[in-house]
């Protein structure tokens, strides 16, 4: 199990090199693992290994 996860229903997963997304049952969507080439969407390339805050979905419509 993934910390931050736990209380949320995952749908669908996707998974890169070396980096992961979660898509929960409400539409959130999660982005996790490493960022040195701006996978996870933050805005920058740092690593980061720990589970991000939610991804934003643009114009803010539900992510399916």
């Amino acid at each position: 199990m993934i910390r931050g996860l736990g209380t949320f229903n995952v749908v669908q997963v996707a998974s890169g090199f070396r980096h992961s997304l979660a898509l929960t049952d409400s539409g959130r969507l999660f982005a996790f693992g490493d960022n040195s080439h701006g996978q996870l969407g933050l805005g920058n390339s740092v690593g980061n290994r720990t589970l991000t805050p939610q991804v934003s979905s643009k114009g803010g419509k539900e992510l399916k």
